[in-house]
């Protein structure tokens, strides 16, 4: 009963340090790194060391859930020229003779293993050495080599982006443009007599005999003329009391014939516009004069039976 509680505990021990186990028949194996990722290829460098006798092959089982993808080439310590070979999914790993070239006491053996597991969990690989090249005479075996693979890595989701707001553009206003003023017209001003124009005589028959000529303003004149616009131009009636008449005065020995010139003051007071537009002769002083007249006449009358009354009490 202890026999087989005893090498439960010696095969446990193994199954923990598989890489540092030393084969009871010879030899030692590592494998580094022990721990690769569910489907993505791992290169595993194992490395053996001869611990007793001579070994020309190396014979490496790999389980039938591992996908060997690549060899490296080995390297011995002694300098032989080893190859590397895979048969299934076994990998062999070979002297070039069954002479001088097999490993001996103390020297080592290198190589690689690119594989991809397909499931995750723990794996042991078992393995082999032997004394001829051809993999034909058992030198021994050494612990199989643990290797785990991990689940593939959950990627972390990356936050979507919080799309940013677009900004609502504002409306530029408007000017509104203003209305256009309409321009009032500005009425033509008449044209009023300007001292220094020359009148035109226009001739009419007199009672006398004589020819009255009535003049009008001519726009043709001696000197330079300037027309002052006047807001009642329009209203001012025509003057036609300025009468200029000839006189001949032969009989009296002058020998020629003078002209005069006269006013009607009766008919240019008679116009209908004489006491409206501050333009006639006297319309507007006469007004004025007659207006004071009457204020004192009545001033006269009210103050009449006043000085009667201070006389009859003195």
């Amino acid at each position: 009963m202890r026999r087989p509680l005893a090498a439960l505990v010696i095969g446990l021990l193994a199954a923990a340090l598989p890489t540092l186990a030393m084969a009871k028949t010879g030899y030692v194996l590592t494998v580094a790194p022990s721990v690769a990722v569910q489907g993505q290829s791992k290169t595993y460098s194992l490395t053996m060391t001869v611990q007793d006798g001579d070994i020309g092959c190396l014979v490496v089982d790999l389980p039938s859930n591992f996908t060997i993808s690549a060899l490296g080439t080995p390297v011995a310590s002694n300098g032989s020229t080893y190859t590397s070979t895979r048969i299934g999914n076994s990998v062999r790993v070979q002297s070039p003779t069954d002479g001088t070239d097999r490993l001996l006491l103390g020297e080592t053996l290198t190589f690689t293993i690119a594989a991809i597991s397909s499931v995750q969990g723990t794996f042991f690989w078992p393995n082999s050495a032997f004394n001829s090249r051809s993999c034909t005479s058992d030198a021994g075996t050494a612990p199989s080599l643990q290797i785990t693979i991990q689940a593939t890595p959950v990627p972390t989701p990356v936050p979507t982006p919080v799309p940013t707001p677009v900004a609502t553009p504002v409306p530029t206003p408007v000017a509104t443009p203003l209305p256009t003023p309409i321009r009032t017209p500005v009425p033509t001003p008449a044209s009023t007599l300007v001292p220094g124009s020359t009148p035109t005589a226009t001739s009419t028959p007199d009672a006398s005999g004589s020819t009255a000529v009535s003049s009008s303003p001519s726009p043709t004149t001696s000197s330079t003329q300037s027309s002052t616009p006047s807001p009642t131009a329009s209203l001012t009636p025509r003057i036609t009391a300025l009468t200029v008449a000839a006189f001949d005065d032969s009989a009296s020995g002058g020998g020629g014939v003078d002209f005069g010139m006269g006013i009607d003051v009766l008919a240019m007071l008679g116009g209908p516009f004489t006491w409206i537009v501050p333009g006639a002769a006297v319309g507007v002083p006469g007004l004025l004069v007659i207006l004071f007249v009457a204020l004192q006449a009545l001033g006269v009358l009210t103050w009449i039976p006043a000085v009667r009354r201070l006389r009859d009490d003195g």
